[in-house]
């Protein structure tokens, strides 16, 4: 085609001027048309041929020369075709494949909601089909179903209770030290909170520490008998309580009631008295020993002399408030010039004074 027009554009430049001489060939935009379409410069005529036969042979020449470049020009056509036709099938795959993964990008992204949206609308669904007969339903059950009856109100208690219980019973009952009765009893009028509660009989007293909670009954159940106590003394002491007195046993025992007891040990030969508090849990055995004050022994003589008491010299006359223990001691009296006086002294709590004469006769 290029070929074609510049034949026609030299033609008529020809045409045009009318000249006798050649034309430089035409220039085209594609160096292999244009050695395809190069014509060799007509033979030179002389001035006398006329125009027409000029402009025929002219035609010849351009018709020839299409002839020429006409298979070139098939050629040309069919590979441009062909690039063109690849051209266009690369960019329809390549567009394919940016549809494809834009495609697979949306149903990533938006598939979770997709779901999510068919969900919702399956519920709707649901809603809307079974949503009307359920609540028909529910409201006649309601309205056929008897109302609840409305739960019985009990006044709140702001005291509780307290049952009492002994062995054997007929226990007196002291509680906070005022008197509620005998054993049994279930007292309802307690007031919250620790109470002492004292149980007293013929065999023994025990007392307890109880707690009491609003509402609710607290328990107090003691067995009350009696306790033994066995006293430990080095002199005979005899036990009182009050104007109560109290003997041992074969086995040295005191059967006491259990409880609180105040004893009084007294020795009236040595002066002796000391009063000692004993609790007695019922059948417990308590062991209580006697540990008296110490006295003292004065002893002077008319000459120099040693003493010796129960076999344990004291010192040498005059000996002045030396210890001893209450009771009855041995006492001996050694002069230094031979001979000695021997007696059988009580130790009081008041302390003991001798005086020994030596110049008068045993």
């Amino acid at each position: 085609m290029a070929a074609g027009h510049a034949t026609a554009s030299w033609i008529r430049a020809r045409r045009a001027t009318w000249s006798a001489d050649p034309l430089p060939p035409p220039r085209s935009a594609r160096p292999d048309v244009a050695r395809a379409v190069a014509v060799p410069p007509p033979p030179a005529a002389e001035p006398s041929v006329p125009i027409s036969t000029r402009i025929a042979a002219a035609s010849t020449a351009a018709s020839e020369a299409l002839e020429t470049l006409k298979a070139p020009l098939d050629r040309a056509k069919a590979a441009v075709s062909s690039e063109a036709t690849g051209q266009i099938v690369r960019a329809s795959a390549d567009r394919a494949r940016d549809f494809a993964g834009n495609v697979r990008d949306a149903l990533v992204r938006w598939a979770p909601r997709l779901v999510a949206a068919v969900l919702l609308v399956g519920v709707a669904i649901a809603a809307v089909v079974y949503a009307p007969p359920l609540v028909k339903s529910l409201t006649e059950r309601t309205r056929s179903a008897p109302a609840p009856a409305a739960p019985a109100t009990t006044p709140h208690r702001t005291t509780g209770g307290l049952k009492i219980e002994s062995t054997p019973p007929g226990a007196r009952i002291l509680v906070d030290g005022t008197d509620r009765g005998n054993t049994p009893i279930e007292l309802d009028d307690v007031a919250p909170g620790k109470h002492v509660v004292v149980l007293e009989s013929n065999v023994g007293t025990v007392q307890r520490t109880v707690t009491v909670t609003a509402g609710l009954v607290a328990e107090v159940n003691e067995s009350i008998f009696a306790g033994f106590l066995t006293v430990y003394s080095p002199f005979e002491v005899s036990i009182t309580e009050g104007t109560r007195a109290f003997r041992a046993d074969d086995r040295g025992e005191i059967m006491l009631p259990a409880g609180h007891h105040e004893l009084k040990l007294s020795n009236r030969a040595l002066g002796f008295e000391e009063t000692r508090s004993v609790d007695l849990t019922p059948g417990q055995r308590l062991t209580l020993s006697v540990t008296p004050p110490q006295s003292t022994v004065t002893v002077t003589a008319t000459e120099a002399a040693e003493v010796w008491l129960d076999n344990f010299k004291l010192g040498d006359t005059p000996l002045t408030d030396a210890p001893a223990t209450l009771g009855t001691h041995e006492l001996v009296v050694r002069r230094a010039a031979g001979g000695e006086r021997r007696f059988t002294i009580t130790v009081t709590v008041k302390p003991f004074s001798m005086f020994v004469d030596f110049s008068r006769g045993a």
